[in-house]
């Protein structure tokens, strides 16, 4: 049987990227960050694979907070 896929909670995300909530919706909104899936009326999460996937996509400026990620610290 196979297992279901982790889901990650807003603010396991905000704690795995480092965004701040504010950040998180603004990466979502300007397509930088995948949507979240809604997971019951009141909640959302994201996979953790396309979580993972978003961070093995970063370059090294971004992982350290740089422009245009939505880190904080970000100009």
């Amino acid at each position: 049987m196979e297992m279901p896929e982790p889901m990650l909670r807003r603010r396991q995300v905000m704690e795995c990227t480092g965004m701040t909530n504010s950040g998180l919706y603004r990466e979502i909104k300007e397509g930088r960050f995948p949507r979240p899936k809604r997971i019951t009326k009141n909640t959302v999460a994201w996979p953790a694979s396309v979580v993972k996937a978003w961070q093995d996509g970063l370059t090294e400026s971004d992982a350290k907070g740089g422009p245009g990620r939505g880190h904080k610290g970000a100009a």
